[in-house]
């Protein structure tokens, strides 16, 4: 584990709740939000063995945003001090904000998960009200709520009786009718 990540699990531990998810991942709810806490390195030209500290939070899924949506989005870009809207590969709103691991301070770290999740959770039910979608809080509970599949073993094979086996019709054909009493074949 990096200097950098050991930093930020102490930091992280101060302000409550979180769950290290591997080395460099960190996941904190906050409200109705999920904030991820992810660790990278700082890839320059010059190796500086520095790190960046990603603070994102899912906002809503499965969204059809319009231009009066992503005009609002981008409003907010550029009147925030923290975080900033954009979309994921599989088209998720996102907030996210990034922090330089070397300068990295506890209030600085503990200030942006804060915000990054306010802000998740005060756009959430904004954002789906006027594109659709999930919160992605709301997904997750769904997903957790689902029963979960149950796959019966196999069942052992049953020892055929080869005269009765002849006599029983196989799936889906008719039974042959039994001669009535009297008549000959």
């Amino acid at each position: 584990m990096t200097d950098v990540a050991i930093r930020v699990e102490a930091y992280l531990s101060a302000i409550g709740d979180f769950h290290r998810q591997g080395e460099d991942l960190f996941l904190a709810k906050r409200g109705s939000a999920v904030v991820a806490i992810r660790i990278e390195a700082l890839e320059t030209e010059e190796d500086s063995g520095d790190h960046l500290v990603h603070v994102e939070a899912t906002v809503v899924v499965g969204s059809t945003p319009n231009v009066q949506v992503l005009t609002q989005l981008l409003e907010f870009n550029y009147g925030s001090a923290f975080g900033a809207f954009g979309l994921d590969e599989e088209g998720a709103i996102t907030v996210h904000h990034s922090l330089l691991g070397s300068a990295l301070t506890q209030e600085e770290l503990q200030t942006t998960v804060v915000e990054i999740a306010q802000i998740a959770d005060d756009w959430d039910d904004v954002i789906v009200d006027l594109a659709g979608g999930q919160t992605a809080i709301g997904r997750l509970k769904e997903r957790a709520s689902r029963p979960k599949p149950t796959i019966d073993p196999p069942k052992a094979e049953e020892p055929v009786d080869e005269e009765s086996a002849a006599e029983e019709p196989a799936a889906g054909e008719p039974a042959a009718e039994e001669p009535a009493e009297g008549d000959s074949e």
